[in-house]
């Protein structure tokens, strides 16, 4: 019979040099943040980037191939901009998702909101950038409160969030302003105690309703009014742009020529100040407009009344 030695493991590996120690516990760091050498990083890359396939094409096509090849999802992001000051807020759009790929650990402290009618695919481009990151750091929910109330533990290690069929923010819009500018936020799980965590979690906000969202004088937000375009055609959708859509968005090498123009030609700093840049939508000025002060509604008409 074959005799076995037994090791003491614990101080084989307490010995060991080759050991990962993480006794400072866990943190949240992507780039450009670095983790403390006794900390377990909880982000661990995005899936997109462990699959090597195409590298060698991609990483020689210039700017013009690869917008050639993305012409489709570059349009179908032009749409979500809308048909007010679309130049500037497909820009501005391009630029949030690049800042996002490139420098996922710095806020913009801007949100997204994109209103729409039904089926012009808003949620389908956030799949997209889904599938490039990982679904571990995308989470998408129509219930508010898993992201907003009180046991909100799911927004913990999460670089882009979608408050979807969003209307209503009257209960909700100190939580959002803590989520869209604040880099570290208290989560809490049921039954147990609040935690503050690391926040990197981009915000964005799609519904098919105008929503009731904006202060008198809210700088947080970039509005859309998305072009209904996709969805005009019920049966053109169907059969021909949803597909397209569909094949584009799971196509890893559409996914991958996104990632690499968006970090390679997409000119955005890691400073870029997105509240600054702010486009001034007609849309975004309907939505301010429903929470003007009653006192100043007031005055604006009585000064108004009066002859010129």
């Amino acid at each position: 019979m074959e005799k076995t030695t037994k090791t003491k493991f614990i101080k084989h590996w307490l010995d060991s040099e080759d050991r990962k120690t993480h006794r400072g516990g866990v943190c949240f760091a992507p780039p450009p943040k670095v983790a403390p050498h006794n900390q377990f990083n909880l982000f661990t890359g995005f899936d997109i980037d462990r699959i090597t396939d195409y590298d060698d094409v991609i990483d020689k096509m210039t700017q013009a191939e690869l917008e050639d090849k993305l012409s489709f999802i570059l349009q179908h992001l032009t749409y979500l901009s809308g048909e007010d000051k679309t130049s500037e807020c497909y820009d501005f759009n391009l630029k949030y998702f690049a800042h996002l790929l490139k420098y996922p650990a710095i806020l913009p402290r801007v949100a997204l909101v994109w209103t729409s009618v039904a089926g012009v695919g808003k949620n389908q481009w956030l799949n997209f950038i889904e599938l490039i990151m990982g679904k571990q750091y995308y989470y998408s929910s129509a219930n508010s409160k898993e992201l907003l109330g009180d046991f909100n533990d799911a927004i913990r290690g999460k670089l882009l969030l979608n408050l979807n069929e969003f209307k209503k923010s009257t209960d909700f819009m100190e939580a959002i302003k803590e989520l869209v500018t604040e880099t570290t936020i208290s989560t809490r799980e049921k039954h147990k105690n609040p935690i503050r965590v690391e926040n990197c979690s981009r915000t964005v906000i799609t519904t098919n309703s105008r929503p009731q969202i904006l202060e008198f004088k809210a700088r947080r937000f970039q509005v859309n009014r998305c072009s209904p375009y996709p969805a005009s055609d019920e049966m053109r959708y169907e059969k021909l742009y949803g597909k397209q859509l569909h094949e584009n968005i799971t196509d890893i090498f559409i996914q991958k020529c996104f990632l690499y123009y968006c970090r390679n030609y997409v000119q955005i700093t890691k400073s870029y100040n997105f509240e600054t840049n702010r486009v001034i939508t007609d849309e975004y000025l309907m939505l301010r407009s429903r929470n003007i002060p009653i006192v100043l509604r007031f005055l604006r008409h009585w000064y108004a009344s009066f002859p010129a």
